[in-house]
Order: structure tokens, then C-alpha cells, then sequence
């Protein structure tokens, strides 16, 4: 799958036109939600969005630095000896 959205992507037209095929498949399948379904459905997506943020904040915590010098100073300190 992720190959496939890398591969879509590449090409422009190619991917507005899926985009503008997902916009309109969610647009159906929310108009056609009233009620509790509907409610149902907006908590899953705000919940869904809340925990896809929260492993964003994750990821880039988490991120290991990119050299073993864990400062700009420690660098020039070592280039220095």
C-alpha cells in the first residue's frame, strides 16, 4: 500500500484525481450517516485524530540525534584537540 500512494503521488494528475475519488466516497458516506451513526462517526474520527497526533508528538521526541556530539559545542571542542 505505501508503495502504491509513493507511486501515485509521483505523478500529479494521477493523484488529484484519487484524492478528488476519496473526497467524494467520504462525502457519500457522510451524508448518508444521521443521528447516532453520525455522532458515532464524528467521536471515532476526533479520536482517531487526537491518537494520530499524539504518536506524531511521539515520533519526534523520540528522534535520536543525528551525530554522537550532543552539542554544536562538544563538536568544536573535539575539532579543537
Amino acid at each position: 500500500m505505501k508503495r502504491y500512494r509513493e507511486k501515485i503521488k509521483k505523478d500529479k494528475a494521477k493523484y488529484e484525481a484519487v484524492k478528488a475519488k476519496v473526497r467524494l466516497r467520504n462525502n457519500s458516506i457522510k451524508t448518508k450517516l444521521s443521528g447516532t451513526r453520525l455522532a458515532d462517526f464524528r467521536t471515532k474520527s476526533k479520536i482517531r485524530q487526537q491518537k494520530s497526533r499524539e504518536t506524531k508528538r511521539k515520533r519526534l521526541i523520540n528522534k535520536p540525534p543525528l551525530s554522537s556530539f550532543k552539542s554544536r559545542q562538544s563538536f568544536s571542542k573535539s575539532l579543537k584537540k
